[in-house]
């Protein structure tokens, strides 16, 4: 945020002006370009900051001498500053969610004051310095393409390795069941020990392999977001600070993923505290939670026929975050759909808006763990379409009931 704000204010052909929206109330944008003189169209950049947020904003704002108001808007001063502004004139105060008109006027006052005189060494030193940085954008493509192939080819690695693990897990688990459900003889003792350490072993392998995906999914997005043209604020990954327990999770989810909607999951995760993995899965959760929230923001940007679902959104180049495909499953198996209750298991609470009902069936799930139960899943409700615009989580719990736990 620092940056930004060095970056915004040093601009000459702009101006920046964050507005502090306490309730996500829809500000009348309509209007607001009627009101530009020609000369400002385009050159304006509105920046929303979200309720609490306008506190942490106004920390760092304590250097220019300019603060927020609340529900108000404020023009970022430019560097060097003009001489006929000041903290005061910045600031635009009072309730701008249904009258633009006092920002639009301070916006284009602000504009029409003239810029101080530069010192020609000044001047030349500042070209000199946006020259190399242009230099050094235009040189990252040569830099980091590498990187990316090498990242993209290790990710493919290590999605392959994560597969043959669950297949190997999935082949020794049967053959223990078959054992086991046998006899329970002497003789057949041994083979189930040996046959038990190897489902020990290859449920080690798969949980190795689903960390080294991890990492290598999370090196391959950060590389090609380094590549990326930039993306609009709503395009974002969400803040990189993982929740330390599942309160956490919610409380960051309904106040950073202004484009999901999350069920309560305080009693649906119970099962999961306390289990040796449970940061690891509220990681994986949190990095699921912030793609599709992104994934419904760039659909939101983009269109539908773009990105017509989230399996698009997993292939797509200008994805700001990422988790593994294979841990994604669009829909629930043919059978299991078949059977009534395997399938109301499935059924969880939505707007009426979406189903009169109150209530849909949510087969689209993310896998978050695998291994033993409780294997734990993330099933939801893409409405990215409908009428909410918005992703419903219904459920983070336990591996539901399916036809092989029936």
């Amino acid at each position: 945020m620092r940056d930004w704000l060095r970056e915004t204010s040093a601009s000459p052909s702009s101006i920046s002006v964050p507005v502090h929206d306490s309730d996500r109330a829809s500000f009348s944008d309509a209007r607001v370009p009627e009101g530009l003189p020609p000369g400002l169209m385009g050159r304006v950049l509105e920046y929303r900051v979200f309720g609490a947020q306008r506190r942490p904003v106004n920390r760092l704002l304590q250097s220019t001498d300019v603060k927020l108001p609340a529900r108000g808007a404020v023009i970022l001063p430019s560097r060097p500053p003009r001489s006929a502004t000041d903290a005061d004139t910045l600031a635009v105060k009072g309730d701008l969610t249904h009258d633009p008109a006092p920002l639009l006027d301070a916006v284009v006052r602000y504009a029409s004051e003239p810029w101080p005189l530069v010192n020609p060494e000044e001047q030349r030193l500042r070209m000199e310095a946006l020259t190399t940085r242009h230099a050094e954008e235009q040189a990252l493509p040569r830099t980091f393409g590498g990187a990316v192939e090498d990242a993209l080819r290790a990710t493919r690695e290590a999605e392959t390795r994560e597969r043959a693990a669950t297949d190997e897990l999935r082949y020794v688990r049967a053959r223990f069941a078959a054992l086991a459900t046998t006899a329970r003889s002497g003789a057949l003792a041994a083979a189930l020990h040996t046959v038990a350490r190897g489902l020990q072993a290859a449920e080690r392998d798969a949980q190795a392999a689903e960390e080294l995906l991890d990492a290598q999914t999370v090196e391959f997005s950060h590389l090609r977001s380094r590549l990326a043209a930039p993306r609009p604020a709503s395009a974002r990954a969400l803040t990189a600070v993982v929740p330390n327990n599942w309160e956490e999770l919610s409380h960051q989810t309904r106040h950073e993923c202004v484009h999901l909607v999350l069920a309560d999951i305080t009693e649906t995760t119970r099962a999961l505290r306390g289990h040796p993995l449970e940061q690891v899965w509220i990681r994986r959760t949190w990095q699921t939670l912030s793609t599709l929230n992104s994934y419904a923001a760039a659909k939101t940007a983009h269109g539908p026929q773009l990105l017509p679902h989230l399996a698009a959104y997993l292939r797509w180049p200008d994805a700001a975050t990422l988790f593994p495909t294979t841990r994604h499953a669009p829909r629930e198996s043919a059978r299991l759909m078949a059977s009534p209750r395997l399938h109301e298991a499935r059924c969880f609470p939505v707007p009426r808006t979406i189903h009169p009902s109150g209530r849909v069936f949510m087969g689209e799930h993310i896998r978050i763990g695998s291994g033993r139960p409780p294997a734990p899943r993330l099933h939801l409700y893409d409405d990215t379409g409908g009428r909410t615009g918005q992703i419903h989580i219904g459920y983070i719990g336990t591996h539901l009931p399916s036809l092989r736990t029936s």
